[in-house]
């Protein structure tokens, strides 16, 4: 997975903003909702083809899929999900979010946490 490489991406898009702008990310911009990936689970299979979102919401950008049974990956550093938008996917209503994508594409992004079998 590239977490790693995006998280620290963000944070430094985050340090230069700050420099430029004077001001401080708040709740809403890209580093407040970077993950913690100082670990992963694999071979994580979702329940449902689900999107990979640009933030932990249902309005996000929607950046690619994740098919139903591929294998993948999902940040676990803090040891469960955070809190984003409430949604209804695979079958329940929720506000947790995973972030992390298929092994496949190497693409990743938020995805609603109950339909990842974690």
């Amino acid at each position: 997975m590239m977490s790693k490489s995006l998280g620290t991406a963000l944070t430094t898009a985050a340090l230069i903003a700050t420099a430029l702008t004077g001001t401080v990310a708040t709740a809403g911009t890209a580093a407040a909702v970077t993950p913690d990936c100082s670990s992963a689970l694999t071979n994580v299979k979702p329940k449902e083809t689900v999107n990979l979102r640009s933030s932990p919401k249902t309005s996000a950008t929607a950046l690619g899929t994740w098919g139903k049974g591929q294998k993948g990956g999902v940040c676990f550093g803090d040891r469960g999900p955070t809190k984003g938008g409430s949604y209804t996917a695979c079958g329940k209503t929720s506000n947790k979010w995973y972030f992390g994508g298929p092994n496949s594409t190497g693409k990743e992004g938020w995805v609603p946490a109950t339909c990842l079998p974690i």
